[in-house]
Order: structure tokens, then sequence, then C-alpha cells
């Protein structure tokens, strides 16, 4: 959402505007075992802290900021036994479905909280794989860019997005131009938060994939992955040879 710099938080960010009700729970161990020794909401918890609280047996997801940022790990940890499952190019996709039935069972296994949540399912790039829409044009996201400073007027390439919730329209697929702000803004609308710049000003909140004054207390039915567990499998040292040498989006064949 463009609220991190290099150097950390900025002073104006979603996380300082929201302090408490914003919360982060990252599946890389290597973050969340640094994170252990904080104490401020904005810093990555364990992903199994996450699970613990909104467990199906426990009251503790009343313990959950209005606001849930969950991450996959996006490297592989040997001693802490976390394999990488962030959908990257060589990367066992398998493992990244695992997180998001994972994430999304946890979430639908508590009545409570399932009946009073909406979860964005998004990914940050696109890979790098080909896509034949070209990016649209977007308003840049300062008032007035120096000439120094690229306008980021242009959305990036196309990724995967689903709305997965009690009020989501069922089946229902939107044609509305969106972008990572737009998520921003979804967020800025229900906390009646200012926008930060004109991008997530100008950006879509989304509301087209709901219908609040019907929600469907149901929660997805879901078949249970240990069913399919022995099918996960690592790909082959042939095959992440093959992804090495040929990078996505690239053919070095005439």
């Amino acid at each position: 959402m463009g609220v991190i710099s290099d150097c950390g938080l900025r002073d104006e960010s979603l996380f300082t505007r929201l302090g408490d009700d914003i919360e982060i729970f990252d599946d890389s161990g290597l973050i969340a075992v640094g994170s252990l020794i904080g104490t401020y909401r904005s810093l990555p918890k364990p992903i199994e802290v996450f699970k613990k609280l909104a467990g199906r047996e426990t009251p503790t997801h009343t313990e959950l900021a209005k606001v849930v940022m969950l991450g996959a790990t996006n490297t592989t940890v040997p001693f802490l036994k976390k394999a990488q499952n962030d959908d990257h190019a060589s990367v066992n996709v398998q493992l990244g479905q695992e997180f998001i039935f994972d994430m999304v069972q946890t979430i639908s296994s508590n009545k409570d909280l399932w009946s009073s949540s909406v979860l964005f399912i998004t990914w940050d790039e696109s890979g790098g794989f080909y896509d034949h829409v070209p990016p649209p044009k977007a308003c840049h996201p300062e008032p007035s860019p120096s000439e120094d400073t690229p306008r980021f007027d242009r959305l990036g390439f196309r990724v995967p997005l689903y709305v997965i919730s009690p009020f989501v329209r069922r089946h229902y697929v939107s044609h509305y131009i969106t972008d990572h702000s737009s998520i921003l803004r979804f967020i800025e609308t229900f906390t009646d938060l200012p926008a930060f710049t004109k991008r997530d000003a100008n950006a879509w909140a989304m509301l087209d994939f709901f219908d609040f004054s019907n929600p469907s207390n149901d929660p997805p039915e879901l078949e249970d992955l240990k069913e399919h567990k022995a099918e996960l499998a690592e790909p082959t040292p042939e095959g992440r040879a093959e992804c090495n040498d040929h990078p996505s989006g690239f053919d070095d064949e005439p």
C-alpha cells in the first residue's frame, strides 16, 4: 500500500492512523522470531498466533485488530522448517495454495469471526508472466511530483483478486478497474479515514462486490486438505533448472 519505506514506517501511514486497529501476521519464521520481542501491532507476528486467536474453540478472535494483514513466506528457512510459499516463480505453487486454504479455513471455521469478516486475497506483482492487456493510466499519487521524480501514473500488470466474505454477491465478477490502493480505499471507507494521496482518493473501493443488507452466514464448504496432502510434491531438480534457465516472461530462442 506504499505506507512502508526502506527505513521503516513513514511519519504518516495506515499504521500511525489506525494504531492498535491494524495488525500484521507473517508466515516467515525469521520475521516472526524477530517480532516476538516487539509489543506494537505494526510489527509482524507469527501466523500461528493469528490461527490461535481466530481458532474455532477459543473466543479470543475478539482480540484481533479491525484490520489484519496476512503474509506468506518469501524465503525458505530450513532450520525453522519453513518452506517458501509466496507463489514466486520456481517455487512450488501448491504450497501457496495450501497457505491460502489454511487462512480461509481458519477464518470460516469460527462462525462469529466469519460473520463479520471480509478477506481480500491478492498478489503484489505478476511474476513477470505475459499479459496481453496493457496496464491502464492512473492519476499520480502526489499533487505535484517534481521532474526528477517518477510520476507513477500507470497501473501495473494484472494480478488475481479474490474477495471472500458472507457479504459478497455469489458468483460475482467485478468489471471495475481496481488496483492495490483499492484495498486501502476500502479500509479508509469503513474506518472513516481520509485518503493519503490522489491515487487512493480516486481508487474504486470495490463496493460492487458486496450486498451488506443480505449476508450469507453459512461459511464456505472446503474439502479436507489432509486427503490431498500426499499429492503435494516438490518440483523435480530438472523442473527447477528449467525455470531458472528460462525466466518467466522471456524467451531466449528466436
